[in-house]
């Protein structure tokens, strides 16, 4: 059993390796409970133990900012899996958007029933007070740090990638990152918000290296998980071919494969799984005798397992990524 606690003392706490801020939600087990019982403790998991009445008596609750687009997007998709998992553990979560995530029937068989979708185009929050604020990157970093401490709670900023990882593989992304003005106001919620969650170990090396102020005990990793539910649904069948699934994006580099596939002399299928094509440009890359290419537009995420386990080889030639994604 866990139990979740604010530190409401004026200074910080180690317990074992973890550092809690003040203000800051930590998560400890049972067994920790009577460590708590104190007046710089906020109990607030434990329903005969809280000392004020929450939002959702007995579960804290998280107001979440992503922008969403027209088309998948993994970061998105991370955040929306980040969302749906703190649902299910209890928690109450605004999430605040632009524009409702298209994969959100994909969780059907999750308990999201605590999630409130709020979507504003400018990013206004309709409720009052929170007990942290979650924000992807880039520029609604920024908005959520301004937000948290308006609420006077926890920031907590998500980080994908970061310029320095990017400029290793693409002169025009190290260009077009390093010179908006949205990195500069991300890196500055990073540095300013009290927790960092990365995507995996390599990128919260990436983030310690960015800046050097942001020390590696701040951030938390957690990577990003497949929706098994719906993957343990998929069918076997006999498997052939080769399948991409992505944005077809300059650096996904879906032209490079494409050209290479055509120059394989041994015949297969090649089946790309994507959601931002238009028909003519479908009509344009049809592949050959060899290598038909079949095209899966906006799928769900039952049909994309299944198709990813049609066939013998998954290629993803991006020239970057966020480690982890």
């Amino acid at each position: 059993m866990f139990i979740l606690v604010r530190n409401i003392s004026h200074r910080e706490h180690y317990i074992g390796n973890q550092s809690v801020k003040p203000g800051a939600i930590a998560k400890f087990s049972d067994e920790l409970k009577d460590y708590f019982n104190t007046s710089e403790w906020e109990i607030i998991r434990f329903e005969d133990d809280i000392k004020r009445e929450p939002v959702i008596k007995g579960y804290p609750t998280i107001v979440m900012l992503a922008e969403n687009f027209d088309y998948y997007s993994g970061g998105r998709y991370y955040m929306l899996e980040l969302a749906v998992c703190l649902s299910e553990m209890g928690c109450k979560v605004h999430y605040l958007t632009n524009k409702l995530p298209m994969f959100v029937e994909d969780f059907g068989d999750y308990n999201t029933s605590k999630i409130h979708f709020e979507v504003d185009q400018h990013m206004r929050c309709s409720i009052k007070e929170a007990d942290a604020v979650i924000s992807a990157p880039i520029d609604t970093a920024a908005v959520g740090m301004c937000m948290a401490r308006s609420f006077n709670c926890p920031s907590i900023c998500v980080v994908f990638e970061t310029p320095n990882w990017m400029a290793k593989f693409e002169r025009d992304e190290r260009k077009y990152l390093t010179n908006i003005e949205g990195v500069k106001r991300f890196r500055e919620a990073i540095i300013e918000c009290d927790r960092i969650i990365a995507i995996s170990n390599e990128c919260r090396s990436n983030i310690c290296e960015w800046d050097k102020k942001i020390s590696p005990e701040k951030v938390s990793v957690i990577y990003p998980a497949i929706n098994n539910r719906v993957a343990d649904k998929c069918t076997v069948i006999d498997k052939t071919g080769i399948v991409f699934v992505g944005r077809i994006a300059f650096n996904k580099r879906f032209q490079l494969l494409y050209d290479t596939i055509m120059k394989i002399n041994i015949p297969f299928d090649f089946h790309v799984v994507t959601t931002n094509i238009e028909q003519h440009e479908m009509e344009l890359l049809r592949g050959s005798e060899l290598h038909p290419v079949h095209w899966h537009v906006g799928v769900s995420d039952l049909e994309k397992f299944n198709i990813i386990n049609s066939c013998k080889v998954l290629v993803q030639p991006s020239s970057f990524e966020g480690y982890g994604m």
